[in-house]
């Protein structure tokens, strides 16, 4: 019988300037026939509320994210320590490709970080 054996993921992210804006950073490789069940935000220390985060794949910039290109993830970018963002979408990727965030400074950045986390597998027979 087939079954989807998964693992987890984690890494720590922060911008490499809080001044300066960051575009298509990969964080997660993904493999040709890997599933991603979800991907999970953490944030480790709070960003400014004029920030911009968004996590995607070269196929949807905003993949992983309820919001739009450009439009600030106040949820994510200004909560506090420790607040989750939960984006449970689910994607079967058909060639290889990476997870992805983008970032764009705001006004009032400062130096946040957040941990990210994805929980992916493969269909085995």
């Amino acid at each position: 019988m087939a079954h989807l054996e998964l693992k987890k993921y984690s890494t720590e992210w922060k911008p490499s300037n809080y001044l300066a804006n960051e575009a298509n950073t990969a964080i997660f490789g993904v493999e040709t026939g890997e599933f991603v069940m979800q991907v999970i935000h953490r944030v480790a220390d709070a960003f400014g509320d004029s920030c911009v985060i968004n996590v995607g794949d070269g196929d949807n910039e905003v993949g992983y994210d309820a919001l739009a290109a450009g439009v600030t993830n106040v949820a994510a970018a200004a909560a506090s320590d420790g607040a989750y963002v939960v984006n449970s979408i689910g994607k079967l990727y058909t060639k290889d490709d990476t997870i992805d965030i983008d970032y764009t400074a705001g006004g009032s950045a400062v130096n946040g970080k957040m941990r990210f986390t994805i929980v992916k597998g493969r269909l085995e027979p």
